[in-house]
C-alpha cells in the first residue's frame, strides 16, 4: 500500500481517521494483503485457472476498469505547449500512435492464445512515459504506479486480500499524493 507523506497524509487521516489509514498497511510479503502467484508460474497454468474460476464481479476489475478510463484520457490530453507547437518529439508521436492502436483494437480475449492488449500494463515505465509528451512526464510516472496496484490477478491470489477495495484505495492515495505533491506545477490543457 502506498504511504502517504506530507501534506497528502495531513489531508488523508484529517478526512478519513488514522484508523482507516492503518487498516490497508501491508503485511510482510503480501500484495494488499494477499500473496500473488510466483513469478516462476507458467502463464498458460495460470490462465488455466482463472478460466475454470466461476465468474463474479470483483472490485478490482472496477480498479482497473477506472485506470482503463485514465489512461485513454490522459493519453489523448493535449497540452497548451503541444497544441502550441512548442514541444512534441517523433518518439513520443510514434509511442501515442502505438498505444492508442492497442487501445482502440483491444476486445475481450476469446481464448488464452489471442493477443492481449494489456501487455501495456506490463510494460517498463520509460517505454510508458514515451507515449507522453515530456511535460506529462509525471502523469505517466502516476499511471505507473497505479499499474502495480491494478496488475496483479487479485483473484488467483491465496491467500486472498482481507480488504476487496484494496486497489482502489491505492489508486487514491497514489493520486492524492501526485495533486498535493504538483499542485503548483498545474499541465494547462487545450479546451476541447
Amino acid at each position: 500500500m502506498p504511504e502517504l507523506k506530507g501534506a497528502a497524509k495531513d489531508c488523508y487521516v484529517n478526512l478519513y481517521g488514522e484508523e482507516r489509514y492503518r487498516k490497508y498497511i501491508n503485511s510482510e510479503g503480501t500484495t494488499h494483503g494477499g500473496v500473488p502467484p510466483p513469478a516462476t508460474s507458467k502463464r498458460w497454468c495460470l490462465v488455466e485457472q482463472a478460466v475454470s474460476m466461476p465468474f463474479f464481479h470483483r472490485w478490482a476489475y472496477g480498479a482497473e476498469s477506472v485506470f482503463w478510463t485514465m489512461y485513454a484520457t490522459l493519453l489523448r490530453a493535449l497540452p497548451m505547449v503541444i497544441a502550441e507547437g512548442i514541444v512534441e518529439t517523433e518518439t513520443t508521436r510514434k509511442y501515442f500512435q502505438s498505444h492508442w492502436k492497442l487501445l482502440y483494437e483491444h476486445t475481450l480475449l476469446n481464448d488464452p492464445k489471442d493477443h492481449d492488449s494489456r501487455a501495456l500494463i506490463k510494460q517498463r515505465e520509460h517505454a510508458l512515459k514515451r507515449a507522453f509528451p515530456p511535460v506529462m512526464a509525471d502523469v505517466a510516472g502516476l499511471l505507473f504506479e497505479i499499474i502495480s496496484h491494478v496488475e496483479p490477478a487479485y483473484a488467483l491470489m491465496s491467500p486472498t486480500p482481507p480488504h476487496e477495495d484494496h486497489p482502489h484505495e491505492a489508486m487514491r492515495r497514489l493520486i492524492l499524493q501526485y495533486l498535493v505533491d504538483d499542485r503548483d506545477n498545474p499541465i494547462l490543457l487545450t479546451p476541447g
